[in-house]
């Protein structure tokens, strides 16, 4: 399940700086791009979750493996993998665990949001 762990950084920019050869105006314009994705994102999983929308979900999902590969949360990628299959197959034996491994699951990005939130906070990004 992801880390809930508030000290932990669940964030690697190397990635976004090699992709930006080090231009720190480019890493901050690719963190605020995280930040709005990933508040619409969150925002529509927590309408989706209580009516087990999954084919929804399952959407929501495949948009933020992108976002989150490039801010370098590696620590969510398996998590990622395995709601995504069983949003995609909610028939499945594992579909009574959805509900509850989602809403961790979003606890953990609004935990990553904060994160990005300080990066952005910090001035050092522009």
């Amino acid at each position: 399940m992801p880390i809930q762990d508030n000290s932990t950084p669940l964030i690697d920019l190397s990635y976004l700086l090699e992709l930006g050869k080090n231009n720190r105006a480019f890493v901050g314009m690719m963190l605020k791009s995280f930040r709005d994705t990933a508040e619409e994102h969150v925002a529509e999983m927590e309408q989706a979750l209580p009516v087990s929308d999954w084919e929804k979900t399952a959407r929501l999902l495949h948009k933020m493996k992108f976002a989150l590969n490039v801010i370098g949360a590696k620590s969510l990628e398996e998590e990622m993998k395995w709601l995504e299959a069983r949003t995609r197959h909610p028939e499945d034996t594992y579909a009574e665990q959805l509900p509850e491994r989602l809403a961790v699951f979003i606890s953990s990005i609004k935990l990553l949001q904060s994160q990005v939130n300080g990066l952005i906070a910090s001035g050092e990004w522009q």
